[in-house]
Formats: structure tokens, sequence, C-alpha cells
């Protein structure tokens, strides 16, 4: 692959993730309603979607960063961290002009420092003794809401663990931004700074996902020509995969709902001419009948041999939809 060809899938690569961001932004955070937050948003969500699947079109590009700022007005002054980085990332990448080429190369250098400033104030912020106190500190905090979420033991509250856990957070923070900055650590910083937010945002309680998935395509700037695209190529991958399995799974479903519920007519015991004449002889035939039938809510015989009555459907398994009562 060429230097430009290569250029050109990196930065492919960077607008389908930073689509993903803005998305998980309007799922996160969205209130749903027909307002001016719920509609901006919606438009949104309805832009990053399209740039998710259309990351090549430039139009869209420009619509996404120009959406992610309306966002930010109209959510202000309530705003999270991550969505304020976005807004400066989105007015960086908008300055690089997105409609041109070679974008990437041109906004590369101002996105990156964008979040080396960012990240370095709040990591700056975290160096201070009520972070340190392991009874007041929010690292314990969430880290206790992450655990509680999976149902793992948890951090005894003002503990020498509790006291690790944010000693630990803060140092790892402290670290990103340096090890980003020396070219020659930045591989390690990169992985270093994805694995901490990645562990931060399986909190789902307090979708700390939203703001992970922010960080990680301009952490993904610092990391050498190919890796976007390699990255990209391996989701790509991934969602096929998934959307395969996914398929086959509603495939299945809908057969055994169907099977299930064609199947105590196809299993009765053997009906009298005249009936069968009356269902036109066939089990398909049998079941349409019966649910034109005034009786088809009433238990019916399984088999012609002892009484069953019919379970809730939506309480118990298909399987279970029939179940053997007193004789």
């Amino acid at each position: 692959m060429s230097a430009g060809t290569e250029a050109e899938s990196d930065e492919v690569a960077w607008w389908r993730l930073w689509a993903v961001a803005a998305l998980a932004h309007v799922l996160a955070n969205s209130t749903f309603e027909f307002a001016q937050l719920g509609v901006t948003n919606t438009v949104l969500g309805l832009f990053a979607l399209a740039l998710v699947v259309q990351p090549r079109r430039r139009s869209i590009r420009v619509a996404v960063l120009v959406g992610i700022l309306v966002s930010l007005w109209v959510e202000a002054p309530f705003l999270g961290n991550h969505w304020l980085l976005a807004a400066l990332a989105s007015l960086v990448a908008l300055a690089a002009r997105p409609w041109r080429d070679g974008w990437l190369a041109r906004a590369s250098p101002g996105l990156r420092l964008t979040l080396l400033t960012f990240y370095s104030f709040a990591a700056f912020a975290k160096l201070n003794t009520g972070f340190f106190d392991s009874t007041t500190s929010c690292a314990p905090y969430f880290a206790n809401q992450n655990l509680r979420f999976w149902h793992l033991p948890q951090i005894s509250t003002g503990g020498s663990l509790a006291l690790a856990t944010a000693i630990l957070s803060a140092t790892i923070e402290v670290s990103v931004p340096i090890l980003l900055a020396v070219p020659v650590t930045r591989r390690v910083g990169v992985t270093l700074a994805v694995i901490f937010h990645s562990i931060i945002a399986l909190d789902l309680g307090q979708h700390f996902f939203d703001f992970t998935l922010v960080l990680v395509p301009l952490f993904l700037l610092f990391t050498p020509p190919g890796v976007l695209t390699d990255i990209d190529r391996w989701w790509r991958r991934v969602t096929a995969f998934l959307t395969r399995r996914a398929a086959m799974v509603v495939i299945g479903w809908a057969v055994a709902v169907i099977v299930t519920t064609m199947l105590p007519s196809a299993t009765a015991s053997s009906p009298s001419p005249e009936s069968a004449r009356g269902s036109r002889g066939s089990a398909s035939g049998r079941f349409w009948s019966s649910l034109s039938s005034p009786n088809r809510g009433h238990a019916q015989p399984c088999g012609g041999h002892r009484p069953w009555s019919r379970a809730s459907s939506s309480s118990l398994p298909l399987s279970m939809a029939c179940r053997p009562t007193s004789v």
C-alpha cells in the first residue's frame, strides 16, 4: 500500500471512529423529547450514523463536526468533559478543512496538541488532598460502582486498597500525556491509555463509555501510519461476523416460534375425515383454522391422552408453553 493510499485509509478509519463517538454521546445523553436538545442530538445522531456507513463523504464529515458544536451550544452550561473536548477537537478539524484532500496530515498536529493539553489539565486536577483521601476520593467510589455493576467484590472505603486505587488512577493519568509527548514511548502511552479508559467504560451504570469513545480516536493519532486502518479493518470483520450470527439467531428464533406454534395441531390425534376436509387436510390448514376458532384461548388436549393447560407465554419459555395439570 502506497503512502498516499495508507494515509487516506487512516483518515477514513478515523472519521468512522469519530462518528461512533458522536453517536455514543447521543445515545447516552439524549432526553428523547421534542425539544431543542432532543431535536439537535437526534439530527446529530442521524448524521453520525450516516458517517459510520459512509466515512468518505466529506459533506457528512462537516455536518457531524458542526452538529457537535451546535449540540455543545444547546447543552451548555451543563457539559460533560468529554463533550467539551469533542467540541474543541471539532473546531480544530474544521480549521483543517475536511472537505479537501490530505486532511489528516493537516489536522493531526492540532488534534494531538488539543488532547495533550486537555488531558494534562484533567490529570493535574487529580493532584489534591481530597483525591488522595481514601474516604472522599472519587477513584474508589467509581471503582466500587463498576465492581458493583458486575457483581464483583468491592473495595473497602477508607482502607489501604482504596488509597492505592486513587494513587494508581492519578499515576496513570499523569503518565499518559508524558508518554504520548515522547515519540519513543508513544506506543506504551497509547496502550496504557486505551486499556485504562476501556476499564472505566465498563461502568455502564455511569456510562463513561461516551468519554472513552471520544478519547480513543484522539489517542490513535499518536500511532504509526496504518494502525488506524488495521483497527478499522478488524472492526469491520468483527461487526460483519456478529451481524451474520445475529441474523442466524433471529431466523432460528422465528423458525422455533412457528414450529412450536404449529406443533400441537400437527401432533394431535388423527381427525375424522370431515374435520380433515374442514381444515383443508394439512397442518397449516388446521393451524389457521384454529386461529378463527372461538375456543382457541382455552386449554386443549395434547395428543388425546391427559388434559393439559396452556401457560402464559410471556412468563415461560416456548418449550414450557404446555404443562400438565392434575387429572
